[in-house]
């Protein structure tokens, strides 16, 4: 934490279960590249209005709207080309 306006350092910054279940979900499809970053994330999260994972569950836009919350959180504490790996080993 940085000790003048209490705002998480970008270090401190790490993807809540959730996300990081989604990231998995990505990474156990064949698809998904090794090197994919927060930036396409958030593409994929924007991407079509349903979404359907690997495991078959089924995600509206409006229930993925707290994950873009979140990348667009974690793309401003760690930038743009941050790879979704980092995010499963915190």
């Amino acid at each position: 934490m940085n000790a003048t306006n209490l705002q998480p350092a970008a270090t401190d910054a790490s993807a809540t279960p959730e996300l990081q279940g989604f990231i998995a979900d990505l990474f156990a499809s064949a698809e998904s590249p090794a090197t994919a970053t927060l930036d396409d994330l958030r593409d994929i999260l924007m991407g079509s209005d349903v979404f359907i994972s690997d495991f078959g569950e089924l995600m509206h836009r409006q229930d993925r709207t707290a994950l873009v919350i979140e990348v667009d959180f974690l793309i401003d504490c760690r930038g743009h080309e941050t790879p979704l790996v980092r995010l499963l080993v915190n």
